[in-house]
């Protein structure tokens, strides 16, 4: 990706991301060193079916999967990263 095509994702990113404010953006980096550090990252994919049958994050849960899991392990979602 050029410079200034990612200069541009980036301004838009922080464009769309502008009103979550207090929530932290994290990288790749950040996830997997996180995971890598033994935290709990659980990865929640939120696109829809065609668009997760395109690619997505191995490990990573669909919203559904994650509601379930939500009620089966509150305790380790409230203590795990969301991302």
């Amino acid at each position: 990706m050029s410079t200034s095509r990612r200069d541009a994702a980036l301004a838009e990113l922080r464009a769309r991301t502008a009103g979550f404010a207090g929530l932290p953006l994290a990288s790749a980096s950040d996830v997997i060193s996180m995971q890598q550090g033994g935290r709990d990252v659980i990865l929640i994919d939120v696109r829809s079916p065609p668009e997760r049958a395109v690619s997505t994050l191995p490990g990573a849960l669909d919203q559904h999967s994650f509601a379930a899991l939500a009620r089966e392990e509150p305790e380790r979602v409230a203590a795990a990263v969301l991302v």
